[in-house]
């Protein structure tokens, strides 16, 4: 009882000093608010994204197989056929479960025609997913009969029910037409469950002579390691590749990999760098009120020697002060957990498009509250506790006889401020470097010569409908009527196919390629293989060099020919030596691939008529690859892109692109339309963006908390050398001399600090390099901005208590305290 009493009584009196002093309260709440705020807003990003982004069972032993060599060390998704999964999924040792996978082309055919996202699963997905329907119930094995073609169901998505049906709840039985084929609705999905946000799942008709390759997912089997996993799967494949003659590069590699480390691989890097920025950040807030309490500390140490003198024990003392500081880290973290659940959906909405799982719930809840709460109290606990100690050693005698002096600025006190404001200033530097290094990667990024021209160029993609469009013929007539009607339309000046050359990537990398009459020497050489159409290099003005570009009358009747980039002309042809040269293109005739249409009368030789210029091909931050490109009609897959420029903005014309495109049929709308400057964005300025835009906000807080807490040295520094300053004055000195004795010991302090967050800078920039694309850790420009920064704004914060200081009447000083 005495405790809760003597509690209570601290509380009170804690409130009482409060009121007593809003200012300093307001400055020690509001710091620690900031910094427990943002810690708390990226510490919510984290946890949904990296520890509980997934509805699904046992979702941290669901695994992609990735398929790796010298050419692609990235890695890309291992593809089976249906064959090759079932007698995987039969003999594998390490795998628990897997599923199967394929990707359809559906148009709702009701009405206006509309397209819809499918997917088409292995019977057994949605077992292997443990989700349950919200409405109605979802496909199972024992609804689809093996090796027979399945029946006409399907299961939809919350989105897609809210969307076409309006949230009917009687839609289960229902049918939608989906390419003319009625399929019964089985049940609705619940709302978190967006996987690889489609609208319809179909079920995948599992038919052993199915040799298309197609993505598969697994889930290992309890306390097995990733290793072993990757190691069976490498020998399977091999097995399998070698039974159905798969043409695989001797060096691949299968690798499992966690299928959230696979959906991240951009985003998680980045992440962790901001929850240390975001350390740094709270850090920085700490010091600051370390610093406030320190000096509130030592105008308190008459009324501390009151009370010591009237009984009070030192333990009692030290209760006392810390309740005072863990009330005020506590308020400031309940102001950090408001502040936090503005800004995780503002931290959302700026992030990168597919760069997270969409099941993820991004919020502040009960864990993030829970953290929040708990830094508060360590916060108020460490931080107060060094005043609290110095401030319980008082001594009475000379305190009540100095008039509250004895806890001067020197000795064990001030070398602690001195610390907190040299770790201070360094930790603002670290965030500031930080934040100059990523401006200036995403202003380089932004004005990097791309070779081609973005502006007023939309990409335009159309799909055929499996069963529609199976003959090359048909296939290429069907894209050449949409080319005419693009080009026909009102405001544009020129149209082409471009399959899979969507600038800044070329989405096709072959090896082991000839040239006729020569030897390669280079090993392991790698092209990108563009499929392009007639006007495709002045759509996107890309210079022509040398020969001619493809022509009209090429993609008719499907010539062997091809243009090559500046960079295979240079790696691989002499000077003078290119037009009329043969290469050889292996497995240009996709006979693997049944969805694929070839020409009757095609082979692998095509013919070099014209060099172009060489622009990026992997992105703009890769150098570009050696390139080909051929005639799009040599090789017809089931989708293709046109990149259409326009006489003005792009994006009034959107909805005219749609008709031409609907036109010629209407079962078949296109699936997707943006600007070449959204590809760009979305593909190469956004995740640089995001983290620009954090590491600039917590750099410019620091900045901020770091010019408060110089602020409140400097002033301290000067209210308790007033007495000494006087007598200074008294005896002859000038303003001047009280000038450079008030600033001294600050700029001393603020050079340790900028040396050591210089140093610090520098050796965590090479460690954040490799998680952050476009950081230079050897950046000059940034590291003497960030200096000439920081002193233009310590100086400020330093000038007013300065300036104070030599305007002191000596009188007066004489008389203070």
């Amino acid at each position: 009882m005495r405790f809760l009493n003597d509690l209570l009584t601290d509380l009170r009196f804690t409130f009482r000093q409060f009121g007593g002093n809003i200012g300093f309260s307001l400055v020690v709440v509001g710091s620690i608010a900031l910094g427990i705020g943002a810690t708390s807003a990226i510490f919510s990003v984290v946890y949904a994204v990296l520890y509980d982004p997934y509805p699904y069972r046992d979702s941290e032993r669901m695994i992609n197989p990735v398929f790796t060599t010298k050419q692609i060390p990235q890695g890309a998704a291992m593809q089976y056929s249906i064959p090759a999964f079932l007698e995987l999924r039969e003999n594998s040792k390490t795998l628990e479960d897997a599923i199967l996978w394929d990707a359809r082309q559906f148009v709702a055919t009701e009405g206006l025609a509309e397209r819809v996202k499918g997917l088409a699963y292995s019977p057994n997905f949605f077992d292997f997913m443990g989700v349950e329907a919200m409405i109605g119930r979802n496909f199972n094995p024992g609804d689809i009969p093996i090796p027979a073609t399945p029946p006409q169901i399907t299961v939809i998505s919350y989105l897609f029910w809210q969307r076409y049906f309006n949230g009917d709840p009687d839609v289960v039985g229902r049918a939608i037409e989906l390419n003319h084929q009625p399929h019964t609705i089985l049940g609705v999905l619940p709302p978190r469950f967006t996987w690889n946000d489609a609208d319809v799942y179909v079920p995948l008709p599992m038919v052993a002579d199915n040799k298309r390759p197609m993505s598969m997912m697994a889930r290992i089997k309890p306390g097995l390691a990733l290793g072993a996993a990757s190691a069976e799967l490498q020998t399977i494949t091999r097995r399998l590749a070698e039974l159905s003659q798969w043409k695989l590069p001797p060096d691949f590699e299968i690798h499992a990999r966690p299928m959230n480390d696979w959906l991240l691989r951009r985003i998680q890097g980045t992440l962790f760098v901001l929850l240390a920025a975001v350390g740094c950040l709270l850090l920085i807030a700490c010091g600051n009120v370390s610093i406030l309490l320190l000096a509130r500390a030592s105008a308190r140490q008459k009324e501390v020697a009151v009370r010591a003198a009237l009984g009070a024990g030192r333990g009692r003392v030290i209760r006392q002060l810390l309740t005072e500081s863990i009330v005020l880290a506590s308020a400031g973290g309940l102001l950090g957990v408001l502040f936090a659940y503005q800004g995780v959906p503002a931290i959302v909405s700026i992030m990168p498009q597919y760069s997270v799982p969409h099941e993820a719930v991004i919020a502040v809840n009960g864990p993030v509250v829970l953290f929040s709460f708990a830094l508060s109290v360590l916060t108020g606990t460490l931080f107060g506790l060094a005043p609290a100690l110095q401030l319980s050693k008082t001594n009475i005698r000379e305190t009540m006889e100095e008039g509250g002096r004895a806890m001067s600025g020197s000795g064990r006190v001030g070398r602690l401020r001195g610390a907190l404001i040299v770790s201070e200033v360094a930790l603002t530097m670290i965030l500031l470097v930080g934040a100059g290094v990523a401006v200036r990667g995403l202003l380089e990024l932004i004005n990097t010569p791309l070779g081609y021209d973005p502006s007023n160029v939309v990409s335009v993609g159309v799909a055929t409908q499996q069963g529609k469009y199976t003959t090359w013929q048909e296939r290429r007539a069907y894209y050449e009527t949409i080319l005419e009607r693009l080009r026909a339309a009102p405001g544009v000046q020129s149209a082409a196919v471009a399959t899979n050359a969507q600038p800044p990537f070329i989405n096709f990398a072959m090896g082991g390629f000839e040239i006729s009459g020569r030897q390669i020497s280079e090993p392991n050489q790698s092209v990108r293989l563009g499929l392009v159409g007639a006007g495709y290099f002045s759509t996107i003005r890309v210079p022509r060099l040398r020969g001619r570009d493809l022509s009209s009358a090429d993609m008719e009747r499907a010539e062997q020919v091809a243009v090559i980039n500046e960079e295979m002309r240079r790696r691989y042809f002499a000077e003078g030596d290119v037009e009329g040269q043969r290469i050889r293109i292996p497995g240009l005739k996709f006979e693997r691939e049944s969805s694929v249409e070839t020409p009757p009368d095609a082979d692998e030789w095509v013919e070099v008529v014209g060099v172009v210029d060489s622009v990026p091909t992997q992105g703009t931050r890769e150098l570009p690859d050696p390139a080909i490109y051929i005639p799009y009609s040599l090789v017809l897959p089931p989708s293709t892109t046109y990149l259409v420029r326009t006489e003005g903005d792009p994006s009034h014309l959107i909805n005219t692109l749609r008709r031409q495109v609907a036109s010629v049929d209407p079962d078949q709308p296109a699936t997707t339309i943006r600007t070449l400057d959204e590809v760009l964005e979305r593909s190469e300025r956004a995740y640089p963006r995001f983290s620009t835009m954090l590491f600039s906000i917590f750099a410019t807080v620091g900045l901020l908390l770091a010019a408060t807490g110089l602020y409140s040295v400097v002033s301290y520094t000067v209210a308790r050398r007033t007495h000494e300053f006087g007598i200074r004055m008294a005896v002859g000195a000038g303003g001047s001399d009280i000038l450079r004795l008030a600033a001294s010991a600050t700029a001393r302090l603020m050079l340790v600090g900028v040396a050591l967050g210089l140093g610090g800078s520098s050796a965590l920039s090479r460690l954040i390099a490799p998680h952050l694309s476009g950081w230079d850790p050897e950046d000059p420009v940034a590291y003497i901005a960030v200096t000439v920064l920081l002193s233009i704004v310590a100086i400020a914060a330093c000038c007013f208590p300065v300036w104070r200081a030599t305007a002191i009447d000596p009188v007066n000083a004489l008389r203070h305290e």
